[in-house]
């Protein structure tokens, strides 16, 4: 089977993928209590920072390997995989090891012990996982991701079913341990073991200072995503998280597009501007790989958006009622999961142009507003609001990380395609023209039954973002932006 046939499979695979994923995140909640589910949410953020704790050392040997193997240099690829391997376990294993004190020391209940000894658990085999993972793609062994990606989720819908729906909270903990557990002696079945070298120090070294900056976006975006949580546990309790973990499901759901799509692009941008002789493919290449994806995500979000403030509200409503509390919070959000699905288009423009070392203070920005409006927000001791609060200085911050974005990449790319500042002013127009929609449609028809309204302001809404779409897509077409009336344009082309 070619390589490309290998990707186009490996991508469908990542469609099924985010799909099940999506199904089973609204199965959680249903086998929950509020309160078991606020707490899941908790802890649920462990891995996700965990996952940063290769220091950039896994993004880049996905690039050092190809390399070292096309030269002949098997010894050095050994010994990036055994630097990788040695250096990422130890800072887990420093992790896991404060997670089982923690479980020790601190744990208030049974439930917050067995989930933290759990976690501990769940630490190493996602790391050991996600080294393996690594090592797939740097090899493009495609065939395997593309099984992987089927098992996993079926995996996952399977045990969460079985075991949450049996023992709740102690059966997700569970589940989860054993969908990685399964997977690594998948993984191990299907590769054996990596020719694994030892550990080199300056090696492991270079790797970070490359690698690091890479990282450095990722995290501060979980930041932003996560520190609601935080405050909510904190000044409002588990079942209050539990409430406002309905907005972090939608929020997940929705920037697994985003992700998947840019896992595909930012690989294609880098190599395309190594290879960039000369500034005008240089620019064809930004204009291909950031304008184009910027345009077409600002374009096309809206449509997916629509379902969250029109279709959720009613599916809570009939499916989750013990949720509802959630609902404002999770509406609340929507702006954030559009400015982060923009934002996240940015990362392969800056690591392709060798910025990323350079965004520092455009990431820290957003996150210390996101902390100082929520403290001042939620505190009891300030103005006492609920998780809504969280939801809009989350939303807030989002937008100044945009902005932050759109300001940096202005000033520091010196040379920029002639559509430049055309696509800048649609993705800023775009988002104040549907906000406007949705203030007139929510205060014109509100007070009619919740279906009605729904169903009606469903309509509405995508219609309007059908208009503002073609309006889009026909300022980009020169960028190749698909254009919905092409086809039609080209039969009545000549008839007048």
């Amino acid at each position: 089977m070619s390589l490309a046939r290998k990707i186009g499979g490996y991508s469908v695979s990542n469609v099924f993928l985010q799909l099940m994923s999506v199904i089973t995140a609204f199965l959680r909640p249903k086998l929950l209590t509020p309160a078991q589910f606020g707490l899941w949410n908790l802890f649920n953020v462990i891995p996700m920072y965990a996952t940063y704790l290769h220091f950039g050392t896994r993004d880049i040997v996905r690039y050092q390997i190809p390399t070292f193997e096309a030269h002949g240099n098997k010894d050095k690829a050994r010994e990036a995989i055994g630097t990788l391997y040695f250096g990422s376990l130890a800072i887990n294993l420093a992790l896991s090891l404060i997670l089982l004190l923690a479980s020790v020391l601190w744990a208030d209940s049974l439930v917050e012990r067995i989930g933290l000894l759990a976690f501990a658990g769940i630490v190493i085999a996602n790391w050991y996982f996600e080294y393996n993972l690594a090592l797939l793609k740097a090899y493009q062994q495609f065939s395997i991701l593309s099984r992987i990606n089927y098992l996993r989720p079926v995996l996952v819908f399977f045990l969460t079913v079985t075991l949450a729906g049996t023992f709740a909270l102690y059966g997700l903990y569970a589940a989860t341990l054993g969908v990685m557990l399964i997977l690594i002696f998948f993984v191990r079945h299907a590769v054996g073991s990596w020719p694994r070298g030892a550990f080199s120090w300056s090696m492991y070294v270079e790797m970070v200072k490359k690698g690091f900056p890479i990282t450095l976006f990722g995290l501060a975006i979980a930041m932003l995503i996560t520190m609601g949580r935080f405050f909510i546990a904190g000044y409002l309790g588990d079942v209050q998280l539990g409430y406002y973990g309905l907005s972090t499901m939608a929020f997940t759901g929705l920037m697994r597009i985003p992700g998947a799509a840019r896992e595909v692009i930012e690989p294609l941008f880098m190599t395309d501007t190594a290879k960039s002789a000369n500034q005008e493919r240089r620019l064809k290449s930004i204009e291909s790989f950031f304008l184009r994806p910027l345009l077409t995500t600002a374009a096309t979000m809206p449509f997916l958006l629509a379902g969250v403030l029109y279709i959720f509200p009613t599916f809570v409503h009939f499916a989750l009622p013990r949720y509802e509390p959630g609902v404002l919070a999770t509406l609340w959000a929507v702006p954030g999961i559009y400015f982060l699905s923009l934002s996240f288009v940015f990362r392969g423009l800056l690591v392709a142009l060798d910025l990323q070392a350079r965004i520092l203070w455009t990431l820290l920005l957003p996150i210390i507003l996101n902390a100082l409006l929520m403290w001042v927000a939620m505190n009891p001791a300030g103005l006492g609001y609920g998780i809504e609060a969280a939801s809009i200085a989350t939303s807030i911050s989002q937008l100044v990380l945009l902005l932050g974005l759109i300001r940096f990449t202005s000033r520091h790319i010196a040379v920029k395609p002639a559509s430049w500042n055309a696509i800048y002013k649609e993705i800023i127009i775009i988002p104040l023209l549907l906000g406007l929609t949705y203030t007139i449609l929510y205060f014109s028809i509100s007070h009619l039954p919740i279906l009605v309204y729904n169903a009606i302001g469903f309509i509405l809404f995508c219609i309007v973002t059908a208009i503002v779409y073609i309006s889009a897509a026909n300022h980009g077409r020169y960028l190749g932006l698909p254009h919905p009336l092409t086809r039609w344009m080209r039969k009545t082309d000549g008839k007048h």
